[in-house]
């Protein structure tokens, strides 16, 4: 009688891992361009709606409808269409690109920069409130500070959308460059950028305070 030896049991295939449930990614369709200007138009609208509510000019009468500004402080100060402030606001668009290319970067180029444009309503608004007029007053920027006009914030806009559109197209290294360089130019110039504002806004410290006030 023979007896044949038993082949070894097969090890058990490993437990298969669970799949991973995605959610589904919002990617907005493209639109002809005159879709992108008419949202971006109706954002501007609402924006300059709610800035009125908030008892913001449209124009100052100290600078009446000047394109320029330089001076830093003072009843002009955040008044004319650009001032030295725009370079700041340009910052924020390269810092809302890089948020969007990260987050967003499949969406079409018009839908990025309605986007940025939406960001860029958000800081007026919050900007022109009581207690951030109150906290930018306080942090030693500017005593005077008593909010923007509605032509001022317009700028600010126009350049978050402007530094935006330049990060795309840059790139990053590039992009974060400009930026670096308009905080330094900023911080020398006018002893204010956006970052030391957003540290000031947050938890003023009384040696920037002194330092910008001695400026």
């Amino acid at each position: 009688m023979t007896t044949h030896a038993r082949s070894p049991a097969r090890p058990a295939p490993p437990p298969r891992a669970p799949r991973r449930t995605t959610l589904p990614v919002f990617i907005p369709a493209p639109r002809p361009v005159p879709v992108y200007l008419a949202s971006g138009l109706l954002l501007w609208l609402a924006t300059c709606g709610i800035l009125m509510l908030l008892g913001r000019p449209l124009v100052s009468p100290e600078v009446a409808t000047r394109f320029w500004d330089g001076t830093v402080g003072g009843p002009g100060n955040s008044q004319a269409f650009l001032d030295w402030y725009s370079l700041l606001h340009v910052v924020y668009g390269l810092f809302c690109a890089a948020v969007l290319w990260k987050t967003s970067r499949r969406w079409p180029l018009g839908w990025l920069l309605v986007a940025a444009l939406l960001a860029a309503a958000g800081w007026e608004v919050a900007e022109n409130t009581p207690f951030v007029i109150a906290r930018f007053g306080s942090s030693g920027a500017d005593p005077t500070y008593g909010g923007d006009s509605i032509l001022n914030a317009t700028g600010d806009m126009v350049c978050v959308v402007l530094g935006c559109a330049l990060a795309l197209r840059a790139g990053l290294w590039p992009a974060l460059a400009l930026g670096l360089a308009i905080e330094v130019t900023l911080a020398f110039v006018i002893h204010d950028s956006l970052a030391i504002g957003a540290v000031m806004l947050v938890h003023p410290l009384e040696a920037v305070q002194a330092w910008r006030m001695a400026g």
